[in-house]
């Protein structure tokens, strides 16, 4: 039980990375799901009600969507469906052991990671051809091979990311996203302790250079500290020596950054407009919530729901208006507000809050509300709405263990 328990989370954890073709083919995370549920069914596990609940008000609001938009993408329903029922399944077969699990695999990763970061930035070149052997040597592993390579156990980013480390994901900003919550669960199953464990987790997250990482350790993750009043000397230093870091890095780090795209955000949203055609452009995260609050306006209670493509009949999305360039959206928050609306987005904040909320008390801790500002931290950042990793959280409550009610802070 405990090896399968593993490769569960190996599957899921893999997919969530996004740093192989495979792990982006709908084939193979079909396959993965299909695993869950067999492993599901064989431990005689049934849905509850809530997810019966849940699966009915998911089909059913296609009503409105179709009244409003005159189509429903069916085939995108159904899959983003799958996705949802596979992490739903994977945290009922799992439960906290999920937790643990991930953890300690993140942590093996993390570690493996820093040597691979080192000879990266020592001969980048070298690292970039032993790292991409694999997809160069494999035709169905091809993914991205100029600027991108990959094996298994860690990624390099030849584009924007030379010096900083992108560890098993798919880019530095993504590998932090995974560090941060084992961080979190590291303070949880430590009680708050420094551990060898929590200490290769934060270097990595440094050698990282993510703004978002550095911006959630200094205020969410301070603000969990801070409500079980675990504010320590020893996390004092620790954010200390991080700051110097930041502050001696010759990077445009988080304010100079941060400060650059908002300064930037009209421009970044005026790209609609672009005549030039390139294959795709980001429209930054400042960018991207301009365009998402301008298409979240015209439908903000249920958004424009699973939809990928515009009809005769309606006009979704705002997209390039003169060329074919696909604007990317980098920001996960305004993507899932406009996407779900808000009535999308209030239960997927109840969801993360209730589900951590109850973990928390298992464990005699509080601050879910820290954790859900953290999570909407990382989405701001990161689009996560279809990654069926990150929507394990939308369900964690329905994990059923007996707990000891503790008292709570009036914050809480």
């Amino acid at each position: 039980m405990e090896r399968t328990n593993l490769f569960l989370v190996y599957l899921i954890l893999f997919i969530g990375a996004q740093s192989s073709i495979l792990s982006q083919s709908p084939i193979f995370i079909l396959g993965s799901f299909f695993i869950s549920m067999v492993v599901f069914i064989s431990r005689s596990l049934k849905v509850d009600r809530f997810y019966i609940f849940f699966s009915l008000a998911y089909f059913l609001l296609s009503i409105p969507y179709y009244l409003i938009f005159h189509y429903v993408d069916t085939l995108y329903v159904g899959y983003f469906y799958i996705l949802l029922t596979y992490a739903y399944i994977t945290i009922r077969i799992l439960e906290y052991d999920f937790f643990k699990i991930f953890h300690q695999v993140v942590y093996i990763l993390a570690f493996i990671s820093l040597p691979f970061f080192l000879i990266q930035l020592i001969n980048f070149d070298f690292a970039f051809t032993v790292v991409g052997v694999f997809q160069n040597s494999f035709s169905f592993l091809e993914f991205n091979n100029d600027v991108f390579a990959n094996i298994f156990l860690f990624s390099i980013e030849a584009d924007g990311a030379m010096y900083r480390n992108s560890g098993f994901a798919w880019e530095p900003k993504g590998f932090a996203n995974f560090l941060i919550l084992a961080i979190i669960i590291n303070s949880v199953l430590y009680d708050f302790k420094i551990n060898k464990k929590m200490i290769i987790l934060v270097i990595a997250l440094i050698t990282t250079f993510s703004t978002v990482g550095y911006i959630v350790l200094f205020t969410g993750f301070a603000g969990f500290l801070f409500i079980n009043n675990k504010i320590k000397i020893y996390y004092v230093v620790i954010a200390f020596i991080v700051f110097l870091i930041v502050l001696i890095s010759e990077n445009d780090f988080i304010f100079d950054k941060v400060s650059n795209e908002i300064y930037t955000m009209q421009a970044q949203a005026d790209m609609i407009y672009d005549k030039r055609f390139f294959e795709s452009r980001s429209l930054g995260r400042f960018g991207s919530l301009l365009v998402d609050y301008n298409d979240f306006i015209k439908h903000p209670i249920f958004g424009y729901g699973i939809q990928r493509k515009d009809t005769s009949r309606t006009q979704l999305r705002t997209q390039a208006k003169y060329n074919y360039t696909k604007l990317v959206r980098v920001n996960g928050f305004s993507d899932r507000l406009v996407t779900f609306g808000m009535v999308g987005m209030l239960f997927y904040m109840i969801m993360i809050y209730k589900g951590f909320r109850r973990y928390l008390i298992y464990h005699n801790k509080r601050g879910a509300v820290f954790i859900l500002l953290i999570f909407l931290m990382i989405e701001f950042a990161t689009t996560l709405t279809t990654d069926p990793f990150w929507m394990i959280f939308l369900f964690l409550f329905t994990v059923k263990k007996p707990i000891k009610l503790i008292e709570e802070d009036s914050n809480e």
